[in-house]
């Protein structure tokens, strides 16, 4: 049994409610190192906050644990773009973009946007469990990604990330529970969990490297 914000889980449940949630996303394959692309990551565009450095390290975490691609560090990046006078954007434009990514050994340049930050409220019910939430303040991010090349600028890959949290009282077979969070908790939340979505969905579909 593990205690859960007052309520009693079997540990079998907790189990099950692990096992599905990650369902949804399979682990990707390993590469071997010498056929990972080197990719430069891009800031969050759209971002809600004006620091989104913490999810972009969860996302290049998630890509290196991935074990299918190597990554440039930001701050080199930063360094870089600075030095030539250039903005993010201009790692798109494939007239410029390439030559300089080409330059810091990057194979590929990984954009990634917050798409829309949704609230809902009301009673919600998990599929698997068929326990209810009554939700008083709910946040669904959604994010995507898209991979370009640094030879010619064409989208190696593509995808896109949904997940929520919410704040609410909690029912299930075993008690209720109330939890209390404001709605920036509650973005920070949904987007970190959307993050580690995502970088599991590009990097599954990230190609080799010829």
């Amino acid at each position: 049994m593990i205690k859960l914000s007052g309520i009693l889980i079997p540990s079998a449940i907790i189990s099950i409610l692990a096992f599905n949630s990650c369902a949804g996303t399979p682990t990707p394959a390993e590469l071997p190192p010498e056929s990972r692309l080197v990719v430069a990551v891009a800031a969050l565009e759209n971002s809600p906050a004006q620091d989104s450095s913490s999810w972009e390290e969860e996302l290049v975490t998630g890509l290196l644990e991935s074990k299918r691609v190597r990554v440039i560090e930001r701050a080199r990046l930063d360094a870089l773009l600075s030095e030539n006078e250039l903005t993010m954007s201009a790692l798109g434009d494939v007239s410029a973009g390439p030559v300089f990514l080409q330059a810091i050994g990057a194979d590929a340049v990984l954009f990634t946007k917050v798409t829309e930050i949704r609230e809902y409220s009301g009673k919600t019910t998990d599929a698997v469990t068929g326990w209810w939430d009554d939700v008083s303040l709910g946040i669904e991010a959604k994010l995507s990604a898209r991979l370009a090349s640094a030879t010619t600028g064409e989208i190696l890959a593509a995808a896109s990330s949904s997940a929520q949290a919410a704040s609410g009282t909690f029912f299930g077979a075993m008690g209720e529970s109330k939890i209390d969070k404001d709605r920036e908790v509650l973005v920070g939340e949904a987007i970190s969990e959307a993050v580690a979505i995502l970088a599991l969905e590009i990097a599954r579909k990230v190609p080799e490297k010829n």
